[in-house]
């Protein structure tokens, strides 16, 4: 049986995702956590750009947090482009895939 590093399965596992989401015109967002933007902001800004509820942008505010990323969003590709945005202003590295 052939091991894999972390980060082989990782891009293959980007990789697929990639290609389920082109087929079916689904995009996903992913946001990355940083030392400099307070968590309240990112909480803020997921709540009212996704739109997530309360307590689902606290708990992917804080999955970003602990865990380091998180999908915020999955759908379209014109509004993961405007969540990136929105991202981009908090200085918020993300990836849409």
């Amino acid at each position: 049986m052939t091991q894999m590093s972390i980060e082989t399965i990782s891009e293959v596992s980007t990789s697929i995702i990639e290609q389920i989401n082109s087929s079916f015109d689904v995009f996903t967002i992913v946001a990355h956590d940083n030392d400099h933007t307070p968590f309240q902001v990112v909480f803020l800004v997921l709540r009212n750009v996704v739109p997530l509820s309360d307590d689902e942008a606290f708990r992917v505010t804080q999955e970003i947090h602990l865990d380091g990323k998180s999908v915020v969003y999955k759908g379209s590709k014109e509004h993961c482009h405007k969540i990136g945005d929105a991202l981009d202003k908090i200085r918020v590295e993300y990836e849409i895939y």
